[in-house]
């Protein structure tokens, strides 16, 4: 209500310092959703209710939504979908959590006029999610740490100190959830291929006290 002076006019010096408050404000809620959802699956709290989902429809709301960021970076981001594929009965919250959380890390880690592609295909009994950029990518003497908690690339940490490093270790455990499995590969400075499938065939109702946050 400040910023958008619904209660009087701020100064430049006044908005600046409230911008830097909402902004702190809205990374310290985003950790907490993030340990809050940790702590729900490794407990198996978390309820996983499949529904029929098309993941065409799922994705290009995704893509809507995190249009602002990429073209805040002048990004160009490209949508490569099979023709006529069926709804697959899974949890369409966990299937957007994942897919957002990969593809906002490419917008992210990807300079300015870089090349984003969201790739879905099916591949056997299998819908297989592929989310490629060309950004900075992932040194090679660390790849093997990128699904731990906390982690996050010494490279990245040069030039973004806000990140939580669970991102990933969220989307490996959800991927699992899904009854899936999740690979990457990546070039230092050159992009990074996120890849994960999900079962076609659909996975089983799992009750749970809570849902994500």
């Amino acid at each position: 209500m400040l910023l958008s002076t619904d209660v009087g006019k701020i100064n430049k010096q006044q908005r600046e310092f409230l911008e830097s408050s909402y902004q702190s404000t809205i990374r310290m809620n985003d950790l907490v959703n993030a340990l809050l959802n940790i702590s729900r699956i490794e407990s198996a709290r978390l309820a996983v209710t499949p529904e029929p989902t098309d993941p065409v429809l799922l994705s290009k709301e995704i893509l809507n939504n995190l249009k602002p960021l990429a073209a805040e970076k002048k990004h160009q981001i490209t949508f490569t979908k099979p023709k006529g594929l069926p709804l697959v009965k899974t949890d369409p919250k966990l299937l957007k959590e994942i897919l957002s959380n990969l593809l906002s890390n490419s917008i992210k880690y990807t300079p300015e006029k870089g090349k984003i592609n969201l790739t879905i295909s099916v591949k056997g009994p299998n819908v297989l999610f592929q989310v490629k950029d060309n950004g900075l990518g992932i040194p090679k003497v660390q790849q093997n740490r990128v699904f731990n908690k906390f982690f996050r690339g010494e490279n990245i940490v040069k030039i973004d100190t806000k990140g939580t490093g669970l991102g990933l270790y969220i989307v490996k455990k959800l991927v699992e959830t899904l009854q899936g499995k999740v690979w990457f590969e990546s070039e230092e400075n050159k992009g990074t291929t996120f890849s994960f499938t999900i079962p076609h065939a659909g996975i089983k109702k799992q009750k749970g006290e809570k849902t994500l946050a």
